[in-house]
């Protein structure tokens, strides 16, 4: 049980930044501003993609971590059921 406790902490982390994500993505500009920009617009802009850009690395490095805890929990659990069952019974 603990160790399902410690796998929902990574995974609980991956949906709060997906839901981050999604949440910097809407305050996302797709347009380029050519003839009139202004500092505001262009900086705007940039510390949105930086921001995107860190969220985006991130992403997969928590799936992958959250796969990998995952199937291992599952094998050791699989392991102790076929390390129970096979005792033999006098």
């Amino acid at each position: 049980m603990l160790l399902l406790v410690c796998w929902l902490v990574p995974a609980a982390t991956l949906v709060g930044l997906m839901l981050f994500r999604e949440h910097t993505s809407r305050n996302e500009d797709d347009f380029l501003r050519v003839k009139h920009p202004t500092a505001s617009t262009l900086n705007n802009q940039a510390a949105t993609a930086d921001e995107m850009d860190v969220l985006d690395r991130w992403g997969p490095v928590l799936l992958s971590a959250v796969l990998v805890c995952g199937l291992g929990i599952g094998a050791w659990f699989l392991y102790q059921l076929w390390q129970a069952n096979s005792k033999l019974v006098s």
